[in-house]
């Protein structure tokens, strides 16, 4: 177990900067939704795997699609901002993603014990796979270049 948790966060470390690479080239929203949905993936995969080798792949595979996105979302929280809105955003985004780390493992615990992991890891990447699509639906622009309508 631990050495899955250091290869994941050996993933992690090693794709922040290729991640933030892919963001400028590409733009946000066109790194952001496929990370997403390849975290769903994944997710599904580490929820429903019976060979050690797959689920290890998986949760591997899940650490990069995160760290991959990693800079990606706040920058277009801020990017998409209004200048003066822009911390604003920023807290915005960081508040939310903290309070879901801090409520996601008990409520995924609870729903494990309640119906099992599998079911309870599906979940989650339905979910994931769900906010893929309405971030795709909502966003807009690239979220790479600022303009002078979002300055």
């Amino acid at each position: 177990l631990g050495a899955l948790f250091t290869a994941m966060a050996a993933t992690s470390a090693l794709g922040i900067g290729p991640g933030a690479f892919l963001s400028d080239l590409f733009g946000k929203t066109k790194v952001i939704a496929p990370c997403v949905a390849a975290s769903a993936a994944a997710v599904a995969v580490v929820g429903t795997a019976t060979d050690p080798n797959v689920f290890l792949g998986a949760a591997i595979a899940w650490a990069l699609a995160h760290s991959l996105m990693g800079p990606a979302p706040a920058a277009y929280a801020t990017e998409v901002s209004p200048e003066r809105g822009r911390a604003v955003a920023l807290s915005a985004y960081r508040t939310f993603g903290d309070a879901g780390l801090l409520v996601g493992p008990v409520a995924l615990g609870a729903l494990a014990d309640c119906v099992g992991v599998g079911p309870a890891l599906a979940a989650n990447g339905w979910v994931l796979a769900a906010s893929a699509l309405a971030f795709t639906a909502a966003a807009r622009g690239e979220g790479a270049r600022r303009t002078r309508d979002n300055r």
